[in-house]
């Protein structure tokens, strides 16, 4: 009864800062700031997420510390969302260097008990001997980042306002420094992740299946960000929200994977994400490149019509089908081969049905087409 009392407290603090951040939001109004990182609010989103997630697995599972360090992460950046629109919505003072600086190093805490979530995801225990050392050192890490972020002076990366409290002894490092403590962190804890994976089996390997997709499409975007500055830098805001956005995928993969809710839906959706995804890119690469070629063929004809562009649109149209199964069926081959034979498996044995009239044959097909397929440890054929 303590622990669900201590879990309630700390989803009411998640709550009550992020009642703080949406309020001042509604209050006063705003775009994004110049140097601010992400869209406003969208800390309430991501704490809202870690904390209720974090609520619900530490009420379920008490003694299993995931559903703990989320719930500290909601804390951590709920009260960080806070200070942030309070900087942002105050004069040039007292109240806003507080803000600003308040603002500052609450994600160290935020990501350090993320990190912990990892190491002891999904069961609550270390990897293995010797990993105890491991989370130790990731978490100094952390602890390292936490004070450059408190003290380096210049500008804050989230807000974009000065550190009020800068230290000048650490004038000659940049803003940048502040994160990177959290890079070999983040290292230890996917090395973590990979060695748990290709240990497990049956159902912890389909909880991990759902963090490890969550974090892979974080790092997709993750990596759009850093290259959009030189690739697109009209894009680089919306890559921005984007990364912000999907951010809260770790705490709903990680309540999904614990409380074990639909949890056997994880290949769907990563086989539906593959093929979609990548017919998605293929009819776009398909789309601009006959708007290319198009474009110079028909010129002496159509004299800058839009001609080519809507040609290149009923080609893409035409194309989808096609593409999608064969990506699916690539797709199928590759990473779900034992699903595509079976799929083959029973396509030769409709094909032979049809064909055969012996019955001893077809029940001793049938029975090899189970065998192939659904590979029990027994099967037989009773007929009356």
């Amino acid at each position: 009864m303590t622990r669900l009392v201590v879990a309630r407290l700390l989803l009411l603090l998640t709550v009550a800062f992020c009642a703080i951040d949406a309020a001042i939001l509604v209050v006063f109004p705003r775009g994004v700031f110049p140097g601010e990182f992400g869209i406003p609010g969208y800390q309430l989103m991501l704490g809202l997420g870690e904390g209720v997630t974090g609520y619900l697995v530490a009420a379920r599972r008490p003694r299993t510390p995931v559903g703990w360090a989320l719930l500290i992460a909601g804390v951590a950046i709920s009260f960080s969302g806070a200070a942030h629109e309070i900087a942002l919505a105050s004069p040039a003072g007292t109240v806003r260097d507080l803000g600003a600086w308040l603002d500052a190093w609450p994600w160290a805490v935020n990501t350090g008990a993320l990190l912990f979530a990892f190491f002891r995801f999904p069961d609550g225990q270390p990897v293995g001997r010797g990993w105890r050392r491991i989370e130790g050192a990731a978490l100094a890490f952390v602890g390292l980042g936490w004070f450059l972020s408190a003290f380096v002076p210049g500008r804050i990366l989230s807000s974009g306002l000065e550190n009020p409290f800068g230290w000048s002894a650490l004038a000659s490092l940049p803003p940048s420094a502040t994160n990177a403590p959290a890079s070999p962190a983040t290292l230890l804890a996917a090395a973590s992740l990979i060695v748990r994976y290709r240990r497990s089996r049956g159902v912890e390997r389909l909880q991990l299946k759902w963090l490890v997709s969550s974090v892979a499409v974080i790092g997709l975007a993750a990596l759009a960000m850093v290259s959009s500055p030189v690739i697109a830098p009209a894009l680089v805001p919306y890559v921005q929200i984007g990364l912000a956005t999907v951010t809260v995928l770790i705490p709903i993969s990680i309540g999904i994977a614990v409380l074990r809710y639909r949890l056997y839906d994880i290949d769907v959706l990563i086989n539906r994400a593959l093929v979609y995804g990548a017919t998605t890119a293929g009819i776009a690469i398909a789309f601009f490149a006959g708007i290319v070629v198009l474009q110079s063929l028909l010129r002496p004809l159509t004299s800058g019509s839009e001609l080519a562009v809507a040609a290149s649109t009923l080609v893409s149209f035409a194309l989808f089908q096609p593409l999608r199964r064969r990506i699916q069926d690539a797709v199928d081959r590759r990473f779900y081969r034992s699903r595509y034979d079976a799929a083959r498996t029973l396509d030769a044995f409709s094909v032979q049905l049809r064909d055969e009239v012996d019955l001893d044959a077809v029940r001793a097909e049938l029975v090899s087409a189970v065998r192939d397929t659904v590979q029990p440890a027994h099967a037989s054929v009773w007929l009356r």
